[in-house]
């Protein structure tokens, strides 16, 4: 059912990212690290990283390898936009606000430009 409900959409966005013991800092307003940080912290801080960046898709935590292996992941978050057809669109590593503005740019011209 659910792989249906994927091939009606028209883009499906995902941002990938691992469990790297990170936590936000309010203070600094960035993501530090902290050794004793639990996956539930930093499930809760990944959502306040994407809410004060202003991202409005999904992000998934990657436990295993597999995935960031085969896009080459060096750095978190990392986004791949894939189209219908399959091809890579963007590939953009970080959450900074340049990096949201070129997928919302993108996501745009693929909608307007099927």
């Amino acid at each position: 059912m659910l792989a249906l409900a994927v091939l009606k959409l028209r883009l499906v966005i995902i941002g990938l990212t691992k469990y790297d013991k990170f936590k936000f800092d309010e203070a600094q307003n960035q993501a530090v690290f902290d050794s004793e940080l639990s996956p539930d912290e930093e499930r809760r801080m990944l959502a306040t990283f994407a809410q004060q960046r202003g991202m409005k898709h999904r992000i998934a935590i990657q436990v295993h390898k597999g995935l960031l292996d085969f896009y080459g992941v060096t750095s978190v978050p990392q986004y791949v936009l894939i189209d219908k057809q399959g091809k890579i669109r963007l590939i953009r590593t970080g959450g900074e606000s340049e990096n949201t503005k070129a997928i919302a740019e993108t996501i745009d011209s693929l909608i307007s430009n099927p």
